[in-house]
């Protein structure tokens, strides 16, 4: 929603893949294994992962914001924060402000 356009964009599986890994880099073996135990030699491109700042160079954006993207877009489930884990982030500390107003209300 930030860039106005989808983050990973792909017309296939494997190229909305290689869009992922060109922004996460490539996922670690252990993550792979932890994504789908049963396919762990699958030959990936080796990227590193790209500087959120570089992928967000448009925009001013809160480095909490930054922080909880990157905890949502973990490769493995185990390690992805939770949902209301994710709602307690100090991004939405705002929204929990005792005079927080949305749209005037």
């Amino acid at each position: 929603m930030v860039l106005g356009e989808p983050l990973f964009p792909g017309n296939s599986s494997l190229h909305q893949l290689v869009q992922i890994i060109k922004i996460l880099g490539t996922p670690k073996l252990q993550q792979i294994k932890d994504m789908n135990p049963e396919n762990i030699d699958t030959k990936l491109p080796q990227l590193k992962a790209q500087d959120w700042k570089k992928v967000f160079f448009k925009f001013k954006v809160n480095p909490d914001f930054i922080d909880l993207l990157k905890k949502m877009l973990e490769y493995s489930p185990k390690n992805r924060i939770k949902p209301l884990a994710g709602l307690m982030h100090p991004f939405f500390n705002d929204l929990r402000a005792k005079n927080c107003k949305i749209n005037g209300r």
